[in-house]
């Protein structure tokens, strides 16, 4: 139960980045968001295998945000900045395929939410890597206000 409610208070700040953001809309955050719902409503709702290893990526991929969010207003540094958001997004693709891989047999649903995980690395990693060429918040959506 306990790990429900991390799910639901994660579905929450997606929805809420929705409505906060809708004025100001960024296709990669869109998506970014879609497919975060899209696989917490699947998590919730269906059977997941070795479902306290999923659970385990919200905090870890939680940290990554918060380091994202951090060095967007320039209070971390590059090296905190690149190795927390390198370690969330390693722990998430691990614990992702602890579960995926623990399958007794294979569901299309388990398919779709590892390929999102496999998705939301890469798509982290990448925004890492733009802004630690482009610079600090070169790829951060504007405060809606």
């Amino acid at each position: 139960a306990h790990g429900h409610v991390g799910l639901a208070a994660l579905l929450s700040f997606m929805l809420r980045d929705c409505i906060l953001f809708r004025h100001a809309p960024d296709p990669m955050l869109l998506v970014h968001h879609v497919a975060s719902t899209v696989a917490i409503l699947y998590v919730m709702f269906r059977p997941v295998p070795a479902f306290r290893f999923v659970v385990l990526t919200l905090p870890m991929t939680e940290l990554g945000s918060l380091v994202y969010a951090t060095w967007v207003l320039g209070r971390a540094s590059r090296r905190l900045y690149k190795y927390a958001m390198s370690l969330s997004n390693i722990g998430f693709l691990v614990c992702g395929t602890i579960s995926y891989s623990r399958q007794d047999t294979q569901v299309w649903y388990m398919t779709l939410l590892y390929t999102i995980c496999i998705g939301l690395c890469c798509g982290r990693h990448c925004v890492m890597i733009t802004e630690l060429q482009r610079g600090r918040g070169a790829l951060a959506v504007p405060a809606p206000g």
